[in-house]
Parts: structure tokens; sequence; C-alpha cells
């Protein structure tokens, strides 16, 4: 049987054999920075009536080459979802902005301008609720009539994504890519104050994306 160390030099031995054979195979060197834009779509599930419904966003991201085959550097994206509960206002929709970290390995394929990828990265994200409905207490006279409340969070995301770039020429490259955002870390009044708001642990993005070397 295997000991946790001899697993971690296992794991360390096939990572930076994976990285060596991609570098040694990569048709040419990368640009020392890459940044672009991305939009697409974005959806985060929780339970009703706290859910919301698939929304747009756009991101930005600036990246360094650390090896020909692994970019790393910071991201943002913000994206706006409609909430999907029948106890919402239609005032305005929630607002998410991410500000974090990732990581970006590519698969290069010789003499081809297709560039497949993979990335993992780790983000803070701060929320701004819709007005949801306050339900009527009878205990509490200030809140007999009910009305809207608008609160705030925030939580950390892990996103795990796959895509794929095209060089159309020599710094311009375009991308698409899927990405599961599982999220973990909530708080802020949306979350801890009662009657706290279902956390959307759960979301995915897919987003189109155009970049420049730099």
């Amino acid at each position: 049987m295997y000991t946790s160390k001899t697993r971690g030099h296992l794991w360390a031995l096939v990572t930076g054999g994976l990285l060596g054979a991609a570098a040694f195979l990569c048709p040419k060197p990368a640009s020392a920075l890459n940044g672009g834009v991305e939009y697409g779509v974005v959806k985060r599930n929780a339970d009703d009536p706290y859910n919301f419904e698939l929304g747009t966003g756009w991101g930005a991201h600036l990246e360094a080459s650390l090896l020909p085959v692994l970019n790393f550097g910071p991201y943002y994206l913000h994206y706006e979802l409609a909430p999907s509960g029948r106890g919402s206002s239609v005032t305005h929709d929630g607002t998410f902005d991410t500000l974090g970290l990732r990581a970006r390995l590519f698969f290069p394929i010789a003499g081809s301008n297709w560039r497949p990828y993979a990335y993992a990265g780790f983000g803070y994200t701060w929320v701004q609720y819709p007005s949801f409905e306050i339900p009527f207490d009878v205990n509490n006279p200030a809140m007999r009539t009910g009305g809207f409340e608008a609160r705030r969070g925030r939580f950390y995301e892990v996103p795990l994504g796959i895509g794929v770039a095209y060089e159309l020429a020599r710094i311009l490259h375009l991308s698409a890519d899927v990405a599961v955002r599982p999220a973990m870390g909530f708080g802020g009044d949306a979350y801890d104050r009662a009657p706290g708001y279902s956390e959307p642990k759960w979301g995915y993005s897919v987003l189109l994306g155009a970049a420049i070397d730099l």
C-alpha cells in the first residue's frame, strides 16, 4: 500500500512529465503576457425562493506565461441574474462581481492554430441581492406591513473549466470555454442574518473571448 507521501511524489512526477511533454511539443513559445475579455452566460443555483435564472456576464483576464504551456494571473467576472422565486421583486437583478487568480494549462497541437486548454482558479465574490419579499411578522409591529428588503453577501468560488483558443494572428486569439463554479465560505447579511438566503453553492459559465499577446 502506498503511503500518502509516496502518492504525492507520484503525482508530482506525473504532473511534471505532462508539463514537460507539452512544453516539448509546443510549436512556438508563448508571449510574456496575455490579456483579454470574455462575454457569455452564467448561472447560479440555490434553493427557491432565492434561486436565479440564467443571465449574462462579462469578464477580463491578464496572464503571465510561466511556461510555454502554462499561464497564471488575475481574472474578473461580472454577471447579473434575475431572481426566479415568486417572492422576489422586479426592481433589479442580482449582481455578482468576482476577482481572483487562475492557472491555465494549454495542450498544443503541432502545426495547428487550435490550442485546447484547461484552467482552475480561486476567486472572491461579492453579491448584491435583488429585493426579496419580507414575510409578515405578527410578533414584530414594525414588520407587520411586510415589504421588500435587499441584502449583500460574499463567498469564494473555485472555477474549473475547459476550452479552446484559435490563433487568428500571431498576437490575436479567439476562445470559447465552459466552467463549473462551485462556491463556499458564504458570509454577509444575506446568509448570516435570519432568515438567511439559500446559498448558491453551484454555478456554471459559458464564455466567448478575445485576447492579445502583449
